[in-house]
């Protein structure tokens, strides 16, 4: 018997030198940004439903007041904002998972409030197709992302999951906006676009400092 347990912690031993196993490395958790690139790309298409969202808004003049041609095309157009809202509230909660295995509660915090008021905004929306006044609701909406927005820079300039100014960036634009909003637009404070742009630039900066980080690994 103790031959044979000899024998096998042998082999055992032996195949992991013959390997070249390190075993401190064999059991290291992933580093932040490994896998499949799921939340920068959710980003990246919540950008391009927002922007062909806007194209549609630009094309019957609706900062100006015009009507679409047609009830289908204002539900395409609006449907169009609901998916941005949405995919880049799902992005920034799977982003909570990055961060090479630390806690994050502002990351955390900014991703779960920015998805609530996402949900406020697709509600609003959603009510706002059959010409139902509900501006409130939209007021809400705004303050919350913002808010929610400002919190996940701060997030993620804590996980270090983007670059500084990236995160800085995120911060300054979401603390100015309402601000410039309140002065140059008292009476409509809902432009969805506004939200979206952080989003974009997140997810693109990611996704090229994932290229960065292969061929620096490689």
């Amino acid at each position: 018997m103790r031959s044979i347990l000899s024998m096998r912690y042998s082999c055992g031993h032996l195949s992991e030198k013959g390997a070249g196993v390190d075993q401190s490395t064999a059991t290291k958790p992933p580093a932040a940004g490994a896998g499949a690139p799921i939340a920068e790309l959710g980003l990246l298409v919540a950008a391009a439903a927002n922007v062909s969202a806007v194209v549609l808004f630009t094309l019957h003049d609706g900062a100006n007041g015009g009507l679409p041609p047609s009830h289908g095309y204002l539900v395409v157009e609006r449907s169009l904002f609901m998916v941005g809202m949405l995919l880049s509230a799902i992005a920034f909660c799977l982003l909570d998972d990055r961060g090479a295995g630390r806690a994050n509660p502002l990351l955390r915090a900014g991703a779960l409030g920015y998805l609530a008021a996402s949900i406020v905004g697709v509600v609003g929306e959603s009510i706002d197709l059959e010409s139902s006044e509900i501006y409130s609701l939209f007021v809400t909406y705004v303050l919350a992302a913002f808010v929610s927005q400002t919190v996940i820079g701060l997030g993620l300039r804590a996980a270090r999951l983007v670059a500084p100014w990236v995160a800085w960036t995120t911060v300054a634009w979401n603390v100015a906006c309402p601000v410039v909003l309140r002065l140059a637009s008292p009476d409509d404070l809902y432009f969805p676009v506004l939200h979206l742009l952080m989003p974009l630039l997140i997810g693109v900066h990611m996704l090229l400092r994932r290229d960065v980080d292969a061929q620096t690994s490689s």
